[in-house]
């Protein structure tokens, strides 16, 4: 039922953003690098999978509450009260507190809550192997335009760097692993520059984020 409500959420602020039934113009590719689209692509495909975690919520649930609490601050209130409300500014200070951590939080969520869940799972025979090929997409796409993303695999990259090509020379695993270490690590850094060099294609004037 979450998940449903998720659906609802992300298709209202869709339909909001390009208007398919009244608008013809051709916005299937830019939807692809919407993040409210993505979001709603894997909400879509959690709702049908046989198997459900729920850390994969999460992340739905802490942009949910800015959302509620800026549609709180902006409409709700205005409507019953003309003057600017102390409850007003205590939510506008309770949002720019604590947005930024929050939005960082989720970045670690999704990798390091729900990857990791799904993968632990997997060799347990709680997760099957379509879903971390479907979030591992997710997750390639989130690094490419979110920077608290692309900050937490940068993290992690040192981490395991620390541990498989140590500029100390120090190194804790064989050399040939190391070797074989940096040539993919290599790999995956040049076509990682390649996909952010590309230019994105301007996002419709009207698009409204839940996020």
């Amino acid at each position: 039922m979450a998940y449903v409500g998720t659906l609802i959420a992300y298709s209202i602020v869709l339909l909001n953003s390009y208007q398919p039934f009244s608008n013809k113009q051709p916005y299937f590719k830019q939807m692809l690098l919407d993040e409210n689209f993505q979001y709603y692509i894997i909400a879509l495909y959690f709702t049908f999978a046989k198997r459900r975690i729920a850390v994969s919520l999460l992340p739905f649930f802490i942009y949910a509450l800015f959302h509620v609490l800026e549609y709180t601050h902006s409409n709700i209130i205005p409507h019953f009260a003309s003057h600017r409300t102390t409850l007003q500014v205590k939510i506008k200070r309770l949002v720019d507190m604590h947005y930024d951590t929050s939005i960082k939080l989720v970045s670690k969520i999704e990798i390091y809550g729900v990857m990791t869940r799904l993968i632990f799972g997997f060799f347990m025979f709680k997760s099957t192997l379509l879903s971390i090929l479907v979030y591992g997409q997710f997750l390639r796409m989130r690094y490419y335009m979110s920077e608290n993303s692309r900050e937490c695999f940068n993290t992690i990259g040192r981490k395991v760097d620390d541990v498989f090509a140590p500029t100390t020379g120090q190194a804790k695993v064989p050399s040939a692993v190391s070797e074989m270490y940096i040539k993919v690590r290599n790999i995956v850094t040049k076509q990682a520059t390649k996909k952010k060099q590309q230019p994105a294609p301007m996002a419709p004037t009207t698009n409204k984020s839940l996020k």
